[in-house]
């Protein structure tokens, strides 16, 4: 869709609502909660070009596809097809614990542990010592964050 072809956006009848994608109970939410268009209207002079935003509000575990319409009066409509989806954070770590055996107080051993984004979005990861509600020494947390 061309920007400055817009005169005003919205979504049409029909096309506005989405559901999660769990096989859970739910309750479908308007197209406000998950999409939102800016600005929807507005006057071009010739040459003039408006730049028009289309934001995503993620829910979790949810999936959303809608179809906008740009009107001009006078002119053609365009559509603009908008998909979003949201999910949380999951992932696994292997092995959870590991073993170093008997050891001389020389000795170094060597482990691999791997951890693995199993969800849909990326997410950042840090390894830091516990906290001190968790005084153990030498035990280390894993923790993704946002």
């Amino acid at each position: 869709v061309l920007p400055h072809a817009c005169g005003k956006c919205y979504i049409p009848p029909g096309l506005g609502r989405f559901g999660h994608s769990a096989d859970v109970l739910h309750t479908p939410l308007k197209v406000e909660k998950a999409f939102r268009i800016l600005p929807v209207s507005g006057v071009l002079q010739p040459g003039e070009t408006q730049k028009v935003s289309f934001t995503f509000f993620g829910h979790l575990n949810t999936t959303a596809g809608v179809r906008a319409l740009c009107h001009v009066e006078g002119g053609p409509t365009y559509q603009v097809q908008l998909t979003g989806e949201a999910s949380h954070v999951s992932y696994s770590l292997s092995p959870r614990e590991i073993d170093c055996g008997l050891l001389m107080f020389n000795e170094i051993h060597h482990s691999t542990v791997t951890l693995e984004n199993t969800c849909k979005i990326k997410f950042i990861w840090e390894l830091k010592p516990c906290t001190a509600d968790q005084d153990m020494p030498g035990v280390f947390l894993v923790k993704p964050t946002r």
